[in-house]
């Protein structure tokens, strides 16, 4: 919410969009690619309910074939 959220809020921005890879690298995990897609995407209530935001789009990349990979984009709106 910090990191990603909040700056987007101050700007005066109303989406804001998230690369899977890109939360699973700056978080230094090892081998958590399904958590931190199932958490952005399939089970985000929580993450919704906390942020205040909505997932509005889910984008995956030209060779994604598998749910959790890391060139999945997430567009969420900001309410």
């Amino acid at each position: 919410m910090n990191q990603y959220v909040e700056p987007y809020r101050k700007r005066g921005k109303k989406e804001l969009t998230i690369r899977a890879g890109d939360i699973h690298n700056e978080m230094g995990l090892d081998n958590l690619q399904p958590l931190v897609c199932d958490t952005l995407g399939r089970n985000r209530r929580k993450l919704e309910e906390q942020c205040n935001i909505k997932l509005i789009n889910e984008g995956w990349g030209k060779n994604v074939h598998q749910r959790h990979a890391k060139n999945i984009w997430y567009t969420y709106e900001l309410l």
